[in-house]
């Protein structure tokens, strides 16, 4: 955490750090922010002005305030929430044919071996989870948060977010199950 916060300093004048800054977020949000909207052009458009923000706000970054991670998700979550505002109903659509959901490369093997199948089923599974528990659920397994980065992003206690994310797993495996019986 500290190093992505000196890091952060750094990058107002230093363009490499910059760079690596964005290298190391960039799949991080995009896989939140595709998994948000379920739509891999509308996670493009607003992972670009995500981070256009990013730039253009670096300045305004106080690591005494809290982690970069959590500045650079709450852009993320602003411009997701404008991009909705613009569109005047509800985000959510079918997932594109063309997404494969992967979380972090620390997955295991076999996690990486989940079939097409499998993988359309946990999307279809997601998808009936309620927006909140979707939410945390990306930011724990996509971006790797922990409960603590979640809690503070999202204006909860950690309790909470332990609460909400064992009652979407439950709620996840239960769909899951339910599909196949």
């Amino acid at each position: 955490m500290e190093y992505w916060n000196d890091l952060a300093g750094q990058a107002v004048r230093d363009k490499d750090a910059l760079v690596e800054l964005y290298e190391h977020f960039f799949p991080r949000i995009y896989q939140h922010l595709l998994c948000r909207t379920q739509n891999a052009d509308k996670a493009d458009e607003v992972v670009s002005r995500t981070f256009l923000q990013m730039y253009q706000k670096l300045e305004q970054f106080n690591p005494a305030k809290g982690a970069f991670s959590t500045w650079l998700f709450a852009i993320a979550e602003n411009e997701l929430r404008m991009q909705w505002r613009s569109e005047k109903n509800h985000p959510w659509e079918e997932w594109d044919e063309t997404i494969e959901v992967q979380g972090p490369e620390e997955h295991t093997p076999e996690q990486r071996l989940l079939t097409k199948e499998q993988q359309q089923d946990l999307q279809k599974a997601l998808a009936a989870l309620p927006e909140r528990e979707r939410r945390i659920l990306g930011m724990r397994y996509w971006l790797g948060f922990s409960h603590r980065k979640i809690a503070e992003a999202l204006g909860l206690t950690e309790n909470h977010v332990g609460v909400l994310l064992n009652r979407a797993k439950k709620s996840l495996k239960q769909y899951l199950q339910d599909m196949h019986k």
